[in-house]
């Protein structure tokens, strides 16, 4: 079965507000990976680019896995990059989130760990309070700038996936 849409919540806390918007956004990711049944599609068509762009679904399912934990760990929560990020050489290549040679059900379970993860620590976060950790050039975030900002990220980047899922099959819509 695909994954399932929740709307987000039309009325309650702005934290509730928020949150959902960005579970509704990560849920439709998902279900741009999946075909009708829930399984994901095939490699070659998660590897497939949309010229001139080098984005690919199976990229940017990397991509969003790194975004989760750069804002939640090394940010929000001053820790260190979990793996495989850590250990990566971002000199030899400043994309590696998007180069991963893991196969895509690896990196969608670890995606989705990391998306539960990072649900629970901004549910659970001071919106108010600046981040215990900061960017290489000393910036610090308000929990709630690294909400908002997490809905932009997955804003943005739902046009590519929209743009790549119907490239590939013709599929359109949530």
């Amino acid at each position: 079965m695909q994954t399932a849409l929740l709307d987000p919540p039309l009325s309650g806390s702005e934290r509730d507000i928020i949150l959902g918007f960005i579970d509704f956004q990560q849920r439709v990711f998902l279900r741009k990976l999946e075909d009708k049944n829930g399984n994901l599609l095939p490699e070659e068509q998660l590897t497939k680019q949309l010229p001139p762009s080098s984005m690919t679904l199976k990229g940017m399912a990397s991509h969003l896995w790194f975004v989760e934990d750069y804002w939640r760990e090394k940010i929000l929560l001053g820790r260190e990059l979990p793996e495989p990020w850590l250990s990566a050489d971002w000199d030899a290549d400043r994309d590696t989130d998007w180069h991963s040679d893991k196969p895509i059900h690896e990196i969608v379970a670890a995606l989705r760990e990391s998306m539960a993860k990072t649900h629970a620590a901004l549910a659970a976060a001071d919106w108010d309070a600046l981040s215990a950790g900061e960017t290489r050039a000393g910036e610090r975030f308000a929990g709630r700038w690294i909400a908002v900002h997490l809905v932009e990220e997955w804003g943005r980047h739902l046009g590519h996936v929209d743009l790549l899922r119907e490239h590939i099959d013709g599929t359109v819509g949530d």
